[in-house]
């Protein structure tokens, strides 16, 4: 949230705050008490807006009615007074160029109210995504879960599946993060000092910058896209370390087994696309090709038969389910498949 004058309605129609109210972890209350000791002078109106969002109830249709309208009426009596205190009629006293914005916060409530009334009575179940550590907070992805966070300068980074982060408790006078998986990095520019990823023995230092790791800890190569601002990149094998710097469209290849380094220009629009949930294979090998899937669908998957060494697929699935891409696999590449619920069987017809 930029700096501004904060008004309660502000806070009940951000989608972040209602979360970090509704559903507190230790990422958010990470972003959230940093966010209150910059903005110190908004700690009274933010308590009004967590008290509201707290006293919603979830019942019946009907006796959620009357708690939205006692809510309204409270976030009109703290914006502005009511003139007659006996008078229940919530809209006979809101001024004209004020029920565009009641009507926003109305939506959003309504819009929780339904959320939550779904969870309760189907039964949908959020599974925990963060634990804490000493002096660290870590948020994991499974295989199959991507998802995005704000850290508390506003940075956004993009989390992939399979994948995870680690932010220290004093993000804001360090701001060094661990990462192991792949991860996509919008930084914003900051007077606490550079921004930096660590990742085993690569470290990339930023101000002000976007960019991608992906350094998965069974893979030996790690790499750093950039795609746009600048980066320096190093990498160290064997107690020597180098230092690489990188403009937009470069990309830094590492191999921690032979220490080999190798910078080359790579395809913004393929190597980011999974940041919108788009997959896409361009001359991607078997090997390549199956941990994507279980990444991916956290599937497992098995292979019968073998195919030829020049096999290689290419293809883009936009949030395609995986029976979509298996069977366009099937007609591109004369493969035959059998798909349970966590498990694929891929199967190459004899040569």
């Amino acid at each position: 949230m930029k700096n501004k004058n904060y008004r309660l309605e502000d806070f009940l129609l951000n989608i972040e705050f209602i979360r970090w109210v509704k559903s507190p972890d230790s990422v958010n209350n990470l972003y959230w008490s940093s966010w209150l000791n910059a903005h110190p002078e908004n700690k009274e109106i933010v308590e009004e807006a967590r008290r509201l969002l707290l006293s919603i109830q979830y019942h019946d249709p009907e006796q959620d009615s009357l708690q939205l309208e006692r809510v309204l009426e409270q976030v009109l009596k703290y914006s502005h007074p009511l003139k007659k205190k006996s008078d229940t009629w919530l809209w006979r006293f809101v001024p004209p160029h004020r029920i565009y914005d009641l009507g926003r916060v109305a939506a959003v409530i309504l819009f929780f109210l339904v959320f939550t009334f779904l969870i309760k009575n189907h039964q949908v179940t959020v599974p925990a995504e963060t634990t804490s550590e000493v002096n660290f907070i870590t948020k994991t992805n499974p295989k199959g879960k991507r998802s995005s966070l704000f850290l508390p300068d506003s940075t956004r980074v993009f989390l992939n599946a399979e994948s995870s982060v680690r932010v220290p408790s004093d993000y804001m006078k360090n701001r060094t993060i661990e990462i192991s998986g792949e991860a996509f990095f919008d930084v914003r520019p900051s007077s606490s000092g550079h921004f930096k990823v660590k990742s085993q023995n690569v470290t990339i230092t930023a101000l002000g910058t976007a960019f991608s790791v992906k350094a998965y800890a069974e893979d030996a190569n790690k790499s750093v896209m950039l795609k746009k601002g600048k980066v320096l990149v190093e990498t160290t094998f064997k107690s020597k370390t180098t230092s690489t710097e990188l403009i937009p469209g470069e990309k830094l290849t590492c191999n921690e087994e032979n220490g080999n380094i190798k910078k080359s220009e790579y395809d913004i629009n393929k190597e980011f696309a999974w940041t919108e949930g788009i997959l896409i294979f361009y001359k991607t090998d078997l090997s390549d090709f199956v941990k994507t899937l279980e990444r991916w669908y956290n599937v497992k998957v098995v292979v019968e038969g073998r195919p030829s060494e020049s096999w290689r697929i290419n293809g883009r699935f936009e949030n395609e389910l995986l029976e979509n891409v298996l069977e366009s696999l099937r007609f591109a590449r004369e493969i035959d498949y059998e798909l349970s619920d966590d498990e694929v069987t891929i199967k190459f017809m004899p040569m």
